[in-house]
């Protein structure tokens, strides 16, 4: 901490001061005692550190753009894989008859969609992460 830097604020001969760090008011006659627990800082100070800080953030933004470019091919091929899930996920039962793609379970040779195929992509998950084989 630093010493009280006051300012007059009426006249010179004993009138109103202000500590221009913690606004803390006296007169001439009885200057504020001890450490301001704001010191004052300059016009200079305080834009040299608001360009500082202004720094930084432009180089925390700048990183961030780098990360989220690296990131869009990645999401554009999760979203396409998505999308494409989406339409087998959706496709009709029928599909085995009418030609076509379609999921199917085999060696019971059934065609999935909807829940049940969610379902049994998710045990083959669980078992290949298992080491079982799910055959």
């Amino acid at each position: 901490m630093s010493k009280h830097f006051n300012e007059a604020v009426e006249g010179d001969d004993g009138g109103l001061v202000i500590c221009r760090g913690c606004k803390a008011r006296s007169t001439y006659a009885a200057m504020p005692n001890g450490k301001c627990p704001t010191p004052y800082k300059s016009d200079r100070a305080l834009l040299d550190e608001s360009l500082a800080r202004e720094q930084a953030l432009q180089q925390c933004l700048t990183a961030a753009n780098e990360r989220m470019d690296l990131l869009e091919p990645e999401n554009t091929g999760m979203r396409t894989d998505a999308e494409r899930y989406r339409w087998l996920r959706d496709r009709d039962l029928n599909s085995i008859h009418l030609g076509g793609v379609f999921a199917g379970k085999t060696p019971q040779n059934i065609v999935l969609n909807g829940e049940d195929l969610d379902q049994m992509i998710d045990a083959a998950i669980q078992s290949a992460e298992g080491g079982e084989d799910d055959h």
